[in-house]
């Protein structure tokens, strides 16, 4: 039996070794049609995840909410509060058991999956969070959570899978080397971490990539 296009993405987000052709062959890709339109938010979408299993799609808006849909229905499943300003990315854990969200209020804010009950409430940017990433890599229970920021600011966040608990003080890489340097965007494999920077006044981007 071929494996699902859920298996696939999950082993290209852990390994990095996925094409994109095996997840979306051509004669698969040509026969895709629209399963549902759904309308749910006041305002624009920005981000858009699945979870590990396929089953659920979470959004976030420039509503400040996210909100999880069931991929069968297109039903609500929950609505996830708290935001003050527009929700910039979402991010998901290899467990399946956190949803992580980061805002241009310069907060992540993480969710139990299971009881859509909020986890923790983290600040450690002094400007928009501009990307949100979880870590694949394992070190017994602990894990690494991942946000940059306009800042110019990458944080570091320990947090245990068994009891949920996040440290509060990130561990912090300071990335401004001049001015109008920002984060933009950001991505882990099993031993390397990447994150790109654009310069706000010149527009030059560049990407930088560092062992963990």
């Amino acid at each position: 039996m071929p494996p699902s296009v859920v298996s696939i993405v999950g082993a290209r987000q852990a390994t990095g070794t996925a094409r994109f052709k095996d997840i979306l062959p051509s004669p698969t890709y040509q026969q895709i049609k629209m399963h549902r339109r759904v309308l749910g938010h006041l305002s624009s979408v920005y981000c858009v995840v699945f979870d590990r299993t396929g089953r659920r799609i979470f959004t976030g808006s420039d509503d400040c909410l996210v909100k999880i849909w069931s991929t069968d229905d297109g039903r609500l499943l929950a609505t996830l509060r708290g935001h003050a300003a527009e929700i910039s990315d979402l991010a998901v854990n290899y467990e399946n058991t956190l949803i992580a969200s980061a805002s241009c209020d310069k907060v992540i804010r993480v969710w139990c999956l299971r009881t859509s009950a909020p986890v923790i409430v983290l600040q450690g940017h002094s400007a928009s969070i501009t990307s949100i990433q979880f870590s694949p890599a394992a070190t017994g229970t602990i894990r690494y959570m991942a946000s940059t920021g306009a800042d110019g600011t990458v944080c570091f966040w320990k947090w245990h899978s068994e009891s949920m608990k996040f440290s509060d003080r990130p561990f912090k890489f300071i990335e401004r080397s001049r001015p109008g340097v920002q984060i933009s965007t950001s991505s882990f494999s099993c031993g390397v971490w990447a994150q790109s920077t654009v310069s706000e006044t010149s527009g030059e981007a560049r990407l930088h990539v560092q062992n963990k």
